[in-house]
């Protein structure tokens, strides 16, 4: 232990002066903007105070959020990360500056573990101080924190460097006994985030298979070895998730459903664009309200100079030349040139250009190996990190400039209590508490407006008034048991923003009995045709107790209480 810091602790301060300039609209500003997901996150680290205040450190669900009906979140969103910025907030500190500590946590982390990677495969400081701001100012990296707020992406680029790590070791300079850097890597992924974790298992698989034919047996033992601890560490969250996801359906499973990839690519001028934009991913919008996701100039070009290498010396870095390769790729999927809207199979993706946080990782390590090799100066790596982070400051200006955002003097209940903004976002559901609602499961009340947009097809909804009663029926499942139903007390059909229809020559497929165009029936039926942002209304208080109801309910049968 005395060895390792004595020669990768060097790092540990251009790791805090990179991510003291890095930070600098946070720290120079009491304020932190409110940006795509800033309000789900502040979220997270109240419910984990809540958790903690209750004895309970490893929570599965926050049962106070969304006016006490609960959320699920960190059923399937793994908050272990949350408990020290939970205990700031629980010791007095300010909502504003526990979500900045969680930015320069994973900032601070990011650049050491980068610098420690390439310590490594360098084996130059100098090169690794530069590759380390490269990393850190890349715009794909600085749009994650300033214009998306993705949090758990943004923790997850620590991890990604301790990933290369172990591989690289264990993998190419054939140190078996390094494994547990992978098992850190893995671990640590899927405590950040799970989609980034699948990228991870995505890089270890591929690696695992370029090396096949070259690994021994104590390195595949070691990879196991590994692995299965990696698993073993994290079942407590892993398999209770699992369970969910097969046993249940949620939001989440329409979102991958029923998602436009397409819509997420890249044209080809946005991989040349350098301008922080507090935009969206959509390529429908404008251009000028559409974010900065490119990996930047510096990390797009500068792996390029690997080629300067010597041959002999190529064939000696595979490692490096799988990066190399990966990362290029990765950089291109995104493209429209890709038929997106065609697949269907990696709609788990949700935007195409997530891969280019991929890209941003892999290609760091090329970079390193081409600019060592052409740094016969001591001085031309500093004058590059300088270069770098004077371009990544200019990026960083405008989220000085944003308005909408909280203060140290702000408190939890402005948000949810409507003085920031409308909590509801014109939902039935606080979204400041669930964003998207993700893991509402399928026949929770508050799923039904999110219904009607993520099926990407219309939606048939009886509103039967007399009892009471909404029954929802995809039109690609119109079984009877696939309907879902809820008791609205007092609620009439002119309390829903849609457009009433009579459907005429065709029965009802709950009812075989009943003939929605019959004129004796259109005073006991009304079928309601669902379009975009319909039910976007905020519940009264009596309609905030909606409960599912078995499909008994809408057959007619009679419950063992009697009830109809």
């Amino acid at each position: 232990m005395k060895r390792y810091f004595s020669h990768y602790g060097r790092y540990l301060l251009v790791a805090l002066i990179l991510s003291l300039v890095f930070c600098y609209p946070y720290l120079l500003k009491d304020f932190v903007g409110i940006e795509h997901d800033t309000f789900f996150h502040l979220s997270r680290i109240t419910g984990m105070a809540e958790r903690i205040a209750a004895g309970d450190w490893l929570p599965c669900i926050y049962p106070y959020k969304n006016h006490g009906f609960g959320y699920a979140s960190p059923m399937f969103y793994n908050d272990l990360f949350m408990i020290i910025p939970a205990l700031l907030y629980s010791a007095g500190c300010s909502l504003a500056f526990c979500y900045k500590f969680v930015i320069f946590s994973a900032t601070f982390f990011s650049a050491y573990a980068m610098c420690c990677l390439i310590d490594r495969t360098s084996g130059k400081a100098g090169i690794a101080i530069l590759i380390s701001a490269a990393y850190l100012f890349a715009n794909y990296r600085i749009t994650d924190v300033y214009v998306r707020s993705a949090v758990g992406e943004t923790m997850a680029f620590v991890f990604y460097p301790v990933l290369l790590s172990g591989l690289y070791e264990v993998l190419d300079q054939k140190k078996a006994d390094h494994w547990p850097l992978v098992t850190i890597g893995l671990t640590g992924l899927l405590c950040c985030h799970n989609l980034s974790f699948l990228f991870g298992v995505v890089l270890f698989l591929v690696f695992f298979c370029i090396d096949l034919n070259r690994i021994s047996k104590d390195q595949f033992i070691s990879l196991c070895k590994a692995v299965l601890i990696a698993f073993l560490v994290t079942a407590w969250f892993t398999l209770p998730m699992i369970e969910q996801l097969s046993s249940n359906t949620f939001i989440l499973n329409y979102y991958g459903a029923s998602s436009d990839l397409s819509s997420g690519a890249m044209p080809l001028w946005k991989f040349f664009a350098n301008q922080t934009i507090f935009g969206y991913g959509s390529n429908n919008l404008e251009k000028d309200r559409q974010m900065l996701l490119n990996i930047g100039c510096f990390l797009t070009f500068a792996p390029l100079t690997w080629f300067l290498v010597p041959s002999k010396e190529q064939k000696q870095q595979r490692f490096i030349k799988s990066c190399l390769i990966l990362g290029y790729v990765m950089m291109l999927l995104p493209g429209d040139w890709i038929p997106w809207g065609s697949l269907a199979a990696l709609r788990i993706l949700q935007f195409p250009w997530r891969l280019e946080g991929l890209a941003m990782v892999l290609l760091t390590v090329p970079a390193a190996a081409g600019i060592s090799h052409l740094a016969k100066k001591s001085w031309l790596p500093v004058l590059l990190c300088a270069a770098v982070t004077a371009e990544g400051v200019w990026h960083l200006a405008p989220a000085m400039n944003r308005t909408f955002g909280i203060t140290s003097s702000s408190t939890y209940s402005d948000i949810t209590e409507g003085r920031l903004t409308d909590p509801y976002y014109s939902a039935t559901y606080m979204r400041v508490e669930l964003a998207g609602g993700d893991y509402l499961p399928l026949n929770s009340p508050e799923a039904i407006p999110l219904l009607s947009r993520t099926m990407m097809e219309r939606i048939r909804i009886l509103l039967i008034p007399r009892t009471e009663l909404l029954c929802l029926s995809p039109l690609r499942n119109r079984r009877p048991e696939k309907l879902i139903c809820f008791r609205l007390p007092g609620i009439k059909a002119t309390r829903f923003i849609a457009s009433v229809q009579m459907e005429r020559n065709r029965k009802s497929r709950h009812s075989p009995a009943v003939n929605p165009s019959s004129p004796s029936m259109r005073k006991k039926l009304v079928i309601i045709s669902v379009s975009m942002n319909i039910l976007a209304y905020r519940p009264s208080a009596e309609s905030c107790h909606w409960h599912p109801l078995p499909c008994w309910q809408c057959s007619g049968r009679k419950s063992d209480s009697g009830e109809a």
